[in-house]
């Protein structure tokens, strides 16, 4: 999936049981997963190919971390935002 012109964000959250990866400004899931590792890492990919954020929540819906892909200037490189948890 590739959208261009717009930058959409990948969120990592916990859904019925799974982890799912929701891309911003679309309806449907993009799939479910067992574990939230192979959700982050689709979610990773989904994030390179679009130059877009990976937003990964943890079990209470709570933003964990967010990783962006540099889209302005060009930059495949990964860089990281993690905030703390909180009950």
């Amino acid at each position: 999936m590739n959208i261009s012109n717009v930058r959409v964000d990948a969120h990592v959250v916990p859904s019925h049981g799974f982890w799912a990866v929701k891309i911003e400004g679309t309806e449907r899931t993009s799939g479910y997963w067992y574990t939230k590792l192979e959700a982050t890492s689709f979610a990773m990919d989904f994030a390179r190919n679009n130059r877009s954020s990976v937003v990964v929540h943890g079990a209470n819906g709570v933003i964990q971390n967010v990783w962006s892909y540099d889209a302005f200037r060009g930059i495949d490189e990964l860089t990281t935002n993690t905030t703390k948890e909180t009950n």
